[in-house]
């Protein structure tokens, strides 16, 4: 897809389970993936080299996601570095804060395929960059949305109904 130039690509979760799932789905992509188990650990990577773009964690022990962006904004040389975080931490403090520190996309982890991942960068690279809406700080995907005005419905069940497969589900199956 794009080996001609492959995008570097930094991921950044302390689940072992999601980063191997999320590094497969991205590498069969064409990215370059390297992964951290932490925020320091991310922040090593990064120095060490540059990515095209982040995918972090928010909930991580130790140093968390909002360390991390902390950090990496206010180095100039990351300024420009696009940052994708995936949580499942949904409209929480942390989440709030990260968005408030610049993130091109918050997603919530449960929805996000790896390859539906894997589109959204290819969508930020081409300059095609999703808006976030600040007033869901991590912004349900477009497939899984449906009913998400139906307030007598609970996320778990919304999601239960959602056709899309979810991460959790993937992931709770990888574990076993």
């Amino acid at each position: 897809l794009m080996n001609e130039n492959k995008r570097h690509i930094l991921l950044v979760d302390d689940d072992p389970v999601l980063l191997r799932m999320y590094h497969a789905g991205l590498t069969q992509r064409g990215f370059e993936v390297e992964t951290a188990s932490d925020g320091l650990e991310a922040i090593r990577a990064a120095r060490a080299r540059t990515p095209d773009a982040v995918v972090l964690d928010i909930m991580m022990p130790k140093f968390t996601g909002v360390d991390f962006l902390k950090f990496f904004r206010g180095q100039p040389q990351f300024a420009d570095v696009p940052v994708v975080v995936l949580s499942n931490s949904y409209m929480n403090d942390l989440g709030a804060r990260a968005v408030a520190l610049g993130v091109q996309q918050a997603l919530l982890k449960m929805c996000t395929s790896p390859s539906l991942l894997a589109e959204l960068l290819v969508d930020i690279f081409q300059g095609r960059q999703p808006e976030l809406d600040r007033s869901v700080l991590l912004a349900v995907p477009e497939e899984v949305a449906t009913g998400a005005a139906d307030t007598s419905v609970s996320e778990p069940e919304r999601l239960a109904r959602s056709p899309v497969k979810t991460v959790e589900s993937e992931a709770n199956r990888l574990r076993s």
